[in-house]
């Protein structure tokens, strides 16, 4: 009994050595981390009140063990999914502090909306589209209209309405789960895109704000403008590294948005109400190294078996 009494004395002083350790690390390296992404990183999905949850707590556990790896030896402390967890290291490019300067005076999210926005206005689709595209058409072939059973309806006005199966059709101001969660993949990736030959009204008063600041900010030139619309397009004066790694952001957080929406049906399919939904923290952090190497960090958006209630329209 004395001898494992010792032996415990002796992991809990390991870990507490780790925990140190760890704090010590997280204070040196707060300056790297440059941003940190998701699927509600730009324009917020849905309302949602802020609480620690197990999957909160795991990716905490998750980020301290890859700042300051966890001894084998001290496993036991943990559950098993900390280190059965997969996360991405993705080397960037060497422009840490091209970014930086960038970040002085354009915030992301108006960094990501001069991004799209510009490409749309000189005739390109954003590369993300595709892998949108390709998720509403999943969901549609999963779950096609004339076939909808579903015994939920979220109504375009707000509140839900749960009836019957093959009833929902009589309400016409209704759209099923599946319906929804198409929709909202479009109207957040797909409405502003050259399909639709032209921008909506708020996106055009958007573009505007985002030209002017871009250029008033050194960020972007005009170099022309569109025959219709006399608006100005943009050539973005960064480093092709550096365009390259917002694409893939914009990638990474259109996949989490994709895979959040995946759980959120898979919940509904095995019992819970639409308004009940999990907000996954961000997954995607962007961290710069001493040398001013970026590193893109991601660790795939996870599943909490306890949901939590959340309005989400």
């Amino acid at each position: 009994m004395l001898n494992k009494h010792f032996n415990q004395i002796k992991q809990f002083d390991k870990f507490q050595y780790w925990r140190n350790v760890a704090e010590n690390s997280v204070i040196q390296c707060r300056n790297r981390w440059l941003g940190a992404f998701g699927s509600n990183t730009m324009y917020p999905y849905f309302p949602f009140s802020q609480f620690i949850s197990d999957h909160d707590q795991l990716m905490i556990m998750n980020k301290l063990g890859w700042i300051k790896p966890i001894p084998k030896e001290l496993s036991e402390l943990f559950v098993d999914s900390l280190f059965s967890t997969e996360f991405e290291i993705q080397y960037c490019c060497n422009a840490g502090n091209e970014l930086k300067n960038i970040l002085s005076s354009f915030p992301y999210k108006d960094l990501f909306g001069l991004i799209m926005l510009a490409e749309i206005v000189r005739g390109e689709s954003p590369a993300f589209q595709k892998s949108v595209k390709t998720a509403i058409d999943g969901i549609n072939l999963k779950h096609p209209s004339q076939k909808c059973n579903c015994t939920w309806g979220i109504s375009r006005l707000g509140g839900l309405v749960n009836c019957l199966p093959g009833e929902l059709h009589y309400y016409s101001d209704c759209l099923c789960p599946y319906e929804f969660a198409a929709k909202k993949l479009y109207d957040k990736w797909l409405s502003f895109s050259p399909d639709n030959h032209f921008l909506n009204h708020e996106s055009w008063i958007d573009y505007d704000v985002l030209a002017t600041k871009a250029e008033y900010n050194e960020i972007a030139s005009i170099v022309g403008y569109t025959i219709r619309e006399r608006k100005p397009i943009l050539e973005l004066n960064w480093s092709d590294k550096l365009n390259e790694l917002f694409n893939v952001i914009l990638e990474k957080i259109v996949s989490a948005h994709i895979d959040e929406l995946k759980n959120w049906l898979s919940s509904i399919e095995i019992g819970n109400p639409p308004n009940v939904r999990e907000r996954f923290p961000p997954n995607i952090y962007l961290v710069q190294n001493q040398n001013s190497d970026l590193q893109l960090i991601s660790w795939p958006v996870g599943r909490n078996q306890q949901l939590h209630t959340l309005k989400i329209y």
